[in-house]
């Protein structure tokens, strides 16, 4: 099963008690593997918990269901707490060809479950009159960036192959990621 992860509001569900335990806040990747490792959950304004992606990290749609004892204070263990704090981010991360063409920003992410790595790369287009068209009906189109295409993810900004960037119809994207 494919997810995405976006900037739009995810719930954290726990299922011992029933209830949302917080709101996705950020991704934490492996920038080596392109592999998700941790989700960081805003519980409220001054707390955060992490979340570790095991295999009985449940996934529906702008929800992820997770069992009590998966929920841990925001003490990161090591291997991840060196990631947090290379700040590396993968959604908003700038996109570059490797000639230094810049294509956009990340504006979301598709993640297979089964071992949680990268499928994916849903780009904003860069420039003003694809904003422009994008609000006319008949013409909409965005940047996908294929897994094999990543080069390298670093800190200032993801590393594609040239000519790598598929355009696609925005809508189509919609629609495929709705189907899921």
């Amino acid at each position: 099963m494919l997810f995405e992860l976006s900037n739009k509001l995810q719930s954290i569900i726990d299922l011992e008690k029933n209830q949302i335990a917080g709101f996705f806040n950020s991704a934490v990747f492996d920038p080596e593997k392109g592999k998700l490792i941790a989700l960081l959950v805003k519980t409220n304004i001054f707390k955060k918990k992490i979340i570790l992606p095991v295999d009985n990290l449940q996934i529906g749609a702008g929800v992820f269901a997770v069992k009590t004892k998966q929920i841990l204070e925001y003490r990161p263990y090591p291997k991840i707490q060196r990631l947090v704090e290379k700040e590396i981010p993968i959604i908003n991360q700038r996109v570059k060809t490797e000639s230094g063409k810049y294509l956009g920003k990340v504006s979301s992410v598709l993640i297979e479950d089964a071992g949680f790595y990268i499928v994916k790369l849903y780009l904003n287009s860069p420039s003003l009159s694809a904003t422009f068209l994008s609000f006319m009906p008949n013409s909409a189109t965005g940047l996908v960036i294929n897994r094999e295409d990543i080069l390298q993810i670093g800190p200032k900004a993801i590393i594609v192959e040239n000519d790598s960037a598929k355009k696609v119809d925005v809508r189509e994207v919609a629609q495929a990621k709705s189907i899921k």
